[in-house]
């Protein structure tokens, strides 16, 4: 006699291993997900940037930067646009103080604070006054 189901005792040893596997994907499959939100968030922040400045310098638009604290999330806002960039949970705020990018592409010098907990890093992005533009020092604050 031919049998063409599985037996009750087939099903669960299946089912075990299936269960044991997503045991061992899923919490690396997190990791790689929260890993491509914060790659997302700085590139979303540095072509955000760059749009300011160009705007500033060639059109004389004044762009106001300020950051969200309920929505998580970086305002640029000038005249004819506003754009929110959200800050990925996996990454904290310390400190951002609103800044204005001039129409000429200056800002005010300044230190915005983050704490990335998925790499237990520091991270200051640090406002240069002379391009207008930034960069980001990590400093690690614990090893697993």
């Amino acid at each position: 006699m031919k049998r063409s189901a599985f037996t009750m005792v087939e099903m669960v040893i299946a089912l075990g291993i299936i269960s044991f596997m997503l045991v061992l994907v899923i919490p690396k499959s997190t990791r790689t997900f929260q890993e491509w939100q914060q790659k997302q968030f700085w590139n979303e922040l540095k072509q955000e940037w760059q749009l300011s400045q160009v705007r500033s310098q060639n059109h004389g638009e004044i762009t106001d930067i300020s950051y969200d604290q309920q929505d998580r999330a970086i305002i640029f806002c000038s005249k004819n646009n506003q754009r929110r960039i959200n800050v990925p949970h996996s990454i904290r705020v310390r400190e951002i103080k609103p800044r204005t990018m001039l129409s000429n592409g200056y800002i005010q010098p300044a230190t915005w604070s983050f704490i990335d907990v998925l790499n237990h890093e520091e991270l200051d992005l640090k406002i240069q006054m002379a391009g207008g533009g930034y960069r980001v020092e990590k400093k690690r604050i614990y090893s697993e």
